[in-house]
């Protein structure tokens, strides 16, 4: 339907025209008529000012009506894809069981997230955030707790974790900085280092992710645990992951720990 309507606004205007603004929507939508990504909106958009800046047939008018035009198709098309997809976290009912504690703050989202495609997996997570967690001067500052709930039966290892977290903390970097603080901290990179720790049983890992502290400005060091888990549901293993710039012997650890301890695999 969106290729009708572009022929129909070119129909006052140059076949020229028409013809190539539709080849160039056609290469940034799928065959069911949807955007293929975010990616490929800004380069459509990139592609079509150009094409109609290049047709000397127009004039600024005439381009002002066909960007207007074709921008608004192209918006509904993507504000459409985009409800049909959306992951509420508020709403999703998890089918396990992972306590609040009070004052505790909760977030959750998909994984791979938003701001870390790398990452291989598929699932959720789901965050608790301790009450000090974004405050700077707190014994608690950040620190916090996830769970991701992943389809599949993946292999956790140590060199995973490094490369998934390295992945994970750098793109949280850089969509909670901007292009400035960026480009200060260009010599400061994310580090991962992880070894594994399989005496319980249960395969564990502990390790260390340095990194900028977006919220100061200053380098970080987050304590990490990791422990790995697989249930009765077909198909389906949890990852726990536990993170604190504070030394394990805090008492921030036994909280982070009393999270796993309270897990339960069903509802």
């Amino acid at each position: 339907m969106i290729f009708n309507s572009i022929q129909l606004i070119g129909n006052s205007y140059s076949q020229v025209v028409v013809s190539r603004l539709t080849n160039h929507v056609q290469q940034q939508f799928d065959i069911n008529g949807l955007l293929t990504s975010y990616v490929g909106i800004a380069i459509y958009i990139s592609n079509l000012i150009s094409v109609v800046k290049s047709c000397n047939l127009l004039n600024i008018r005439s381009m002002n009506k066909i960007l207007l035009a074709i921008l608004t198709l192209f918006c509904a098309t993507a504000y459409g894809q985009e409800t049909k997809d959306e992951f509420d976290g508020h709403a999703w009912q998890a089918p396990y069981t992972f306590p609040t504690p009070k004052d505790w703050g909760v977030e959750r989202f998909l994984v791979p997230p938003s701001f870390a495609p790398s990452i291989s997996y598929k699932g959720v997570e789901d965050i608790r955030f301790a009450p000090g967690w974004a405050k700077s001067g707190s014994d608690e500052y950040w620190s916090y707790a996830f769970l991701w709930y992943l389809e599949g039966k993946p292999v956790v290892t140590a060199a995973t974790l490094e490369e998934d977290l390295k992945a994970y903390y750098t793109g949280l970097i850089e969509v909670n900085s901007d292009s400035a603080r960026l480009a200060a901290w260009q010599s400061i990179l994310v580090t991962t280092k992880f070894t594994s720790n399989h005496s319980s049983g249960t395969p564990s890992f502990t390790g260390t992710v340095t990194m900028m502290d977006y919220m100061t400005g200053k380098p970080i060091t987050l304590h990490c645990r990791v422990r790995a888990r697989s249930c009765n549901e077909p198909g389906k293993e949890f990852v726990f992951f536990e993170l604190s710039p504070q030394p394990y012997t805090h008492s921030i650890w036994k909280s982070l720990d009393q999270l796993w301890q309270d897990f339960d695999c069903k509802k």
